[in-house]
């Protein structure tokens, strides 16, 4: 039983390929077996009608043995076309039965070879496309009848019977269903062997997701505790951040950094790309922000070394949008660098609007970038807001852009709210924008209010 199991593996492997789905081989398992028990089947018909002297359907088996030998040596070298190859020998199986049942003057005396044809409709059955397998026993049907009519108007179907013929009918038949059985006992058998791998890939699938689940949701933790958990408080000032991912984690980053008693340093990062590939290169950033910034520092300087550690830490095609800036209690002035980010807004008392524009490329673009620094004078009242492109380009379920425009009425609209009011403010009309659309981006925010002194 393991050679014949041996045996049957080794015809059924005929024509495998390394990127064929479990379903394509399967289908292969069981078109090379079909050729495999075709070929000396349909030669030892031929030798017997050969030994009989019966040359006519001798010569038909023979011809037919060798076109299912070609079509198993041909697939085992092409292994590609399955279709085709099913089908032209399907339709062979039930043309064939007709031509022989025909050349041996009949139905009733053709010993059963029309029988051959329920194969070819059997076999079509095993492939996916029911249509075929409908339309050839439509076929077979039509030419089982013709052969039918022709037994009894032209092939004499009151001449006598020769004993040979009946021991030949019960055979094919006996062969026929012998096949057919085989044929469905593998079929089943391939079937819930395949069955029982998928069920073992979807059970090893399950667990690699609920692995990954867990490792995002810890990541997500980690890149939660990276982000400010609250507020900082600076004399003169209200500052309030807010960072909302799309997926577990991003490639958005917002930090404040105190510099010294009088200075606080604040951050906005828009990492390109999504998912853990940013939220890592967020981290380094982070690490590498904080390890820069001492009391003697200064900004632009900051901005060059972070973008050489970005543009030899990570790919080519990776890059950071990045604002920075320094606010120091005792000033109205903020200095800051403005490395490819979007140029925060800054909205003064009198309603006029002005924009914080780039001093350098994005971090991580060019080595030896150069960045300049420069200053915003906010007065009593005056409001600066920082955003990555996740707020203004997010778009509803319509397909909207949630637009510069509105984002601008909006904060025009909560100009008089403390800082964190304002935040909030923007962050629920955004989401009330989206509604149910998915979040294509990262979203996050920081404003800057200066108060009386």
């Amino acid at each position: 039983m393991s050679f014949f199991r041996k045996i049957v593996a080794l015809v059924g492997n005929i024509g495998a390929d390394p990127s064929d789905s479990e379903q394509v081989r399967l289908l292969k398992r069981i078109w090379t077996i079909t050729l495999a028990l075709a070929v000396p089947l349909t030669a030892g018909i031929a030798l017997t009608y050969l030994l009989m002297a019966q040359w006519r359907p001798a010569v038909f088996w023979l011809i037919q043995a060798v076109f299912w030998f070609g079509s198993l040596f041909l697939f085992a070298v092409v292994r590609k076309n399955i279709e085709i190859f099913a089908l032209s020998s399907q339709t062979l199986l039930v043309l064939s039965s007709f031509v022989i049942t025909c050349l041996l003057g009949g139905f009733f005396r053709s010993d059963g070879a029309i029988f051959m044809g329920l194969i070819g409709v059997l076999y079509a059955m095993v492939f996916p496309n029911r249509r075929r397998a409908f339309f050839l026993f439509l076929l077979y049907l039509s030419l089982f009848s013709v052969a039918l009519i022709f037994e009894l108007t032209i092939f004499r179907s009151d001449a006598v019977r020769p004993p040979v013929s009946t021991f030949f009918f019960w055979i094919t038949f006996v062969l026929v269903a012998a096949f057919t059985v085989f044929t469905i006992y593998y079929f089943v058998g391939q079937r819930d062997r395949t069955f029982r791998l998928l069920q073992a890939e979807k059970e090893r699938s399950e667990s690699l997701l609920r692995r990954i689940e867990k490792d995002l949701e810890l990541a997500a933790k980690i890149q939660r505790d990276f982000l400010p958990r609250h507020d900082p408080r600076i004399e003169h000032f209200e500052i309030s951040g807010s960072n909302v991912s799309c997926y577990e984690v991003g490639g958005d980053y917002y930090d404040f950094v105190p510099v010294d008693p009088y200075r606080l340093g604040i951050a906005v990062g828009d990492v390109s790309g999504k998912g853990i590939g940013a939220a890592l290169l967020m981290a380094s950033l982070r690490a590498a922000l904080r390890a820069e910034i001492h009391p003697r520092y200064r900004i632009e300087d900051m901005a060059a070394k972070i973008n050489d550690f970005v543009y030899h830490s990570s790919a080519i095609s990776s890059f950071i949008t990045f604002f920075y800036c320094e606010v120091d209690r005792n000033r109205e002035e903020v200095l800051y660098v403005n490395a490819g980010h979007n140029p925060p807004l800054v909205l003064r008392t009198d309603g006029s609007l002005e924009t914080l524009e780039g001093t350098g490329f994005c971090l991580g673009m060019f080595s030896g970038a150069v960045y300049e620094a420069k200053s915003v004078r906010l007065k009593s009242g005056d409001i600066a807001l920082l955003y990555t492109d996740g707020i203004p380009e997010s778009r509803n379920a319509d397909g909207a852009e949630y637009s510069m425009e509105r984002l601008v009425s909006l904060l025009r609209r909560h100009a008089r709210l403390p800082a964190a009011e304002i935040v909030a403010a923007i962050a629920a009309d955004a989401k009330g924008f989206i509604r149910d659309a998915r979040q294509c981006d990262d979203q996050t925010l920081v404003v800057i209010k200066r108060t009386e002194a």
